[in-house]
């Protein structure tokens, strides 16, 4: 039996983490899907920043649903918390109630997320057994599993176009040796506001920006995209996105395109 068929051998709660983005926990998310369709019985749960909550509720399969601090928080930690001591002192002022992690008892935790601040919590968990990032006896941050070191070195690539041809889903189900065709990644997320677009109407949202310039798609390809699928399906496209991703990518765009966006 190899490291990787034999990683769930005896556990029956697994933590993943993945603190961050819409994305990043969406992918996550179809890990969840394909854990609990092999091991119906497994309890699973997943840790994400405040700021990403409500992902969560759309993500199902989920026994437990953790949240850590904001992003304001997170940026903090980076810097000034250095080591587990630390880090433990701020969770038991109220910041991370760790007990709702450790009282869970995991017997895994799966580390998804490249920081410092996520390979601490890994610890602090108190999983029996860690996959990804996380602190060595000596303080230093050590990387377990060797599909791991594959997909942190996608993630921590400065150019993020310049990678494996591997969608990330795929490489975070190799890392929990899943099957990489079983990825799956739509869900029924929660709507926090109501639609500013009218009743009855057939529209497609799309996300053409992305928080790293580096990794915002060709606006040409775009296009493209956004032409074959209101020809094949003649539903509206609705671009969205924040102030930032507007401003700079949707310009480009709507250049050339002669259908309602």
């Amino acid at each position: 039996m190899s490291e990787r068929e034999d990683l769930f051998a005896g556990v029956h709660r697994v933590l993943l983490i993945q603190l961050s983005a819409i994305g990043d926990v969406l992918r996550a998310g179809s890990v969840v899907r394909a854990m609990k369709r092999r091991r119906p019985h497994m309890r699973v749960g997943m840790l994400v920043y405040s700021d990403y909550s409500e992902v969560l509720a759309g993500i199902p399969d989920l026994s437990y649903r953790h949240v850590f601090p904001n992003v304001a928080l997170k940026r903090a930690l980076n810097f000034a918390a250095s080591d587990e001591d630390d880090l433990r002192a701020i969770y038991e002022h109220g910041y991370v109630p760790i007990e709702e992690l450790q009282v869970r008892n995991y017997d895994l935790a799966v580390n998804f997320h490249f920081s410092t601040p996520s390979a601490y919590l890994a610890s602090l968990s108190g999983a029996k057994k860690i996959l990804g990032m996380n602190p060595g006896p000596d303080g230093q941050i050590n990387v377990s599993g060797e599909d791991a070191f594959a997909l942190y070195d996608d993630l921590r690539s400065p150019n993020r176009l310049i990678r494996s041809s591997e969608h990330l889903a795929v490489r975070y189900h190799r890392m929990c040796g899943l099957p990489p065709d079983d990825v799956r990644l739509d869900f029924e997320l929660p709507i926090g506001a109501p639609s500013p677009l009218p009743v009855g109407g057939r529209f497609v949202a799309i996300h053409v920006g992305a928080g790293w310039p580096e990794k915002c798609w060709p606006a040409e390809k775009w296009r493209s995209l956004i032409s074959q699928m209101h020809g094949a399906s003649g539903w509206t496209p609705v671009l969205f996105g924040t102030p930032v991703e507007r401003d700079r990518n949707f310009a480009g765009v709507f250049d050339g395109l002669d259908i309602p966006v």
